[in-house]
Order: structure tokens, then sequence, then C-alpha cells
């Protein structure tokens, strides 16, 4: 359970995280931790950094002891109850988790991270809109927000009904980081499933385009094709990739890849040839 804190938004007031991004196994990492305790037993960033490691480690019953003993080190300082939050919606227990993030929330209304970890935990109890509110907190307090959190945040949106919105935050997150796979290939699946096959199509354009090989988004288009039920283009777009196939070099038209792309251009145009005859 990697928390990658550098990336969340660890760095809040009176937070030195000396370990959070260091090199090394998790016994090396703690014993350097130990030892700074065994010199210094009341500070508690150090207390913090343990708690961290020990979460990472999926320990989370001896990470919320490191973190409370943080926390009556350095009360409403450190980011203890976000991080504490954490390990309890790992042990399973969700009505405490929230009741800490709830708190962190409080303490520190600006941690984009923090809303994110929330809204999680009320996915989970069923808070469905509660949880969707905290997903656009955590977006709108994001400006570089990283993939991870636009599609998680995506999903929820679209699983809730919200397909424009899902489809949104998608769109924002391609434009600022470019052809992610992962949120194109989601705002995809959303446009499919909704039955927007034109600016589906048009996205698979967009991803030939800057695709390492054609073949498969040609695949793609000539599938979305016959689902939208423009069987004439389907069956050329089928057609065109065949005859594509057929002109690579023989290494490559013998690959593995290129020959399942085959097989699946001749399946597909003995049903389009069938749907013909009907």
């Amino acid at each position: 359970m990697i928390l990658s804190l550098c990336a969340q938004g660890a760095f809040l007031i009176g937070f030195t995280p000396i370990l959070l991004c260091a090199h090394g196994t998790h016994g090396q990492l703690m014993e350097v931790v130990n030892r700074k305790l065994e010199s210094s037993p009341t500070d508690a960033n150090l207390w913090v950094q343990r708690g961290i490691l020990n979460l990472e480690h999926e320990d989370a019953a001896q990470a919320i002891d490191d973190l409370e003993k943080a926390e009556r080190l350095a009360p409403g300082k450190l980011p203890t109850l976000w991080l504490k939050g954490r390990a309890l919606e790992f042990s399973g227990k969700l009505p405490e988790a929230r009741a800490a993030l709830d708190v962190h929330l409080l303490r520190f209304p600006d941690h984009a991270a923090g809303y994110t970890s929330r809204a999680r935990v009320l996915v989970k109890l069923g808070a469905r809109d509660e949880a969707l509110a905290d997903y656009r907190t955590a977006l709108a307090k994001s400006p570089d927000a990283e993939p991870d959190l636009v599609h998680e945040a995506a999903v929820a949106l679209n699983v809730s009904g919200h397909c424009d919105e899902a489809l949104k935050v998608l769109d924002a997150g391609l434009k600022r980081l470019g052809e992610t796979p992962s949120l194109a290939l989601k705002a995809l699946e959303i446009e499919v499933k909704a039955g927007r096959y034109d600016s589906a199509l048009a996205r698979v354009e967009t991803l030939q385009k800057s695709a390492p090989r054609a073949e498969p988004w040609m695949a793609k288009r000539a599938e979305l094709l016959g689902q939208a039920g423009r069987l004439e283009e389907s069956r050329a777009a089928w057609l065109a990739l065949v005859a594509h196939l057929a002109n690579l070099p023989n290494l490559e038209r013998g690959s593995h890849a290129m020959c399942l792309l085959a097989e699946q251009a001749r399946h597909a145009l003995a049903k389009v040839l069938q749907s013909d005859r009907h």
C-alpha cells in the first residue's frame, strides 16, 4: 500500500518529511528512523515518518500507534489524522476513518489529498453524493492533479450518472497532461457505453495518430462503426485493415499481434457479410 506521499501533498505545516522520498528497503529506512528516535524520542516528525513506513508495510495497527504518539507530541500540527484515516480505512474501520479525515480537513482545509482519501472512504460507506463533492473539491484544489486522481474522480462521476461531467474531467486532464493512455481509454469507454459513437470515433482517430502502431486502432474504428450500425463503413474499415496487414513486411505481418488482428478482421468481415444477406 504505497502512499506516494511526495505526490500527495504531505508537505503540510510543520512537517519535514526527511525520509518520504528516500531510497532503501523498508528495514533500512525503519532502522534510520529508529536510530534517530533513540536520540530524539519527542520529535513528532520522526513518529510520523515511522507511521508512514509502517503503513507502507501494511502494518496499520503499528502505524496508528506511531501516529497517535506524534499527535500527542504536536497536537494539530502534523498530518497525523490524514494518515490515521488511511490506516483505519485499510483496516476496514470506515466510520472511524471518516471521523479522522473529517477532523484532518477541518485543520487543513486546502489539503487536496485529504479530500481524495475521504472520498474513497465515503464511496465504501455508500455516501455517494458526499464522495462526489470531495472528489470535485480535490480536483479544484489540485491544478496539477496526477492522472490517478483524474481517472478515479471521473470513474466515480460516471458511475453516479454524471457522464458529461466525467468526460469534462477526463478531457481537461488530457489537455493538461497530453494523451495519457489511461485517461483516453476511460473517456473512450464512457463514450461508447453512452452510445456517443461520433465522439468515440473522433477520439479513436486522435489515439491512432499518436499510437506506435496504427493497426489496433484501425480495428477499434471498424468495430465501433459496426456497433453504430454503419455497416458499410465498418466493412470498408475491416477491408482496409486486411489490405494494410497484407502489405506489411513479412516479419511484421507474421507477428503474433498482427496475426490476431488479421483473424479478428476476417471474423468481423464474415459477420458483416452475413448481416448484409439478412
